[in-house]
């Protein structure tokens, strides 16, 4: 009896590392795990000047995944006015960096992709959506950083000042950027609470307009403003995040019946 169990025992785990190596020969090995962090706001524009509360417009995910072949940034933006949504995820390639920019709404939308090899002042793009397609190549003065990439690198602190060549994917050119950094001093309860003091940063073109500005606590971004508009950015949290993207679905679908 014993030895008939110790058969069964044998044969079942021969079936089992049969069914394993059948199942990577098909499938291939299985992807390693990603690490993903994830940032959440709600967008919200300045109400009249006698209105204290800002209007909400839409939603914003920042993400940023770490895998096997590297970085990739993201921010994902849903805008409540005709349910435009956009799309722009760069990934840190071993030689190259690339930029994936979507903007869609319903019946409309356009993709551009731009690469650029590392260190290199010179951009290939495509972008297609349009009426013609465009293909193109556009030369910085030095060294092109893409707006995710500037982002990740004013968040770890490693460019307070002086000035970026970046590439801007709603006029598709190069801009000249000033960074400028002011850090306020931590006040008595950020101090008792162990909060990092804010860290404000502003963005100039070389015209003196606004390029955007982020506000960070160490490594973490509270909130940010893009150009000059009134357009602004405040974090809120995963929960608050998902209620409100429901939301913005029910809305979305009511519109669709209603046109």
């Amino acid at each position: 009896m014993q030895v008939l169990r110790l058969v069964v025992v044998l044969v079942t785990a021969l079936l089992a590392a049969r069914d394993v190596r059948e199942s990577t020969a098909d499938h291939g090995p299985p992807e390693p795990a990603q690490q993903l962090e994830q940032e959440f706001f709600a967008l919200e524009l300045a109400g009249p000047a006698n209105s204290a509360a800002p209007q909400s417009v839409g939603l914003a995910v920042w993400r940023r995944r770490l895998g096997e072949h590297g970085a990739q940034c993201e921010w994902e933006l849903r805008f409540k006015e005709h349910d435009t949504r956009v799309q722009h995820v760069e990934r840190e390639l071993e030689h190259a960096r690339e930029l994936v920019w979507r903007e869609w709404r319903p019946g409309s939308g356009r993709t551009l992709h731009a690469d650029r090899a590392a260190g290199s002042s010179v951009l290939s793009i495509v972008e297609w959506g349009r009426a013609q397609g465009l293909r193109m190549q556009l030369e910085g003065p030095g060294a092109v950083a893409f707006p995710l990439e500037v982002l990740e690198r004013l968040r770890r602190g490693e460019w307070n000042a002086g000035e970026l060549a970046v590439f801007d994917p709603l006029s598709r050119s190069i801009e000249a950027w000033r960074v400028e950094t002011t850090t306020t001093a931590p006040t008595v309860d950020d101090q008792t609470r162990g909060v990092a003091p804010l860290r404000h940063v502003e963005l100039r073109r070389v015209d003196g307009t606004s390029a955007g500005s982020y506000d960070f606590r160490g490594t973490e971004l509270t909130s940010f403003r893009w150009q000059n508009g009134a357009l602004t950015a405040r974090r809120i949290s995963a929960d608050e995040h998902a209620r409100a993207a429901s939301e913005l679905v029910q809305v979305a679908s009511i519109d669709a019946t209603t046109r």
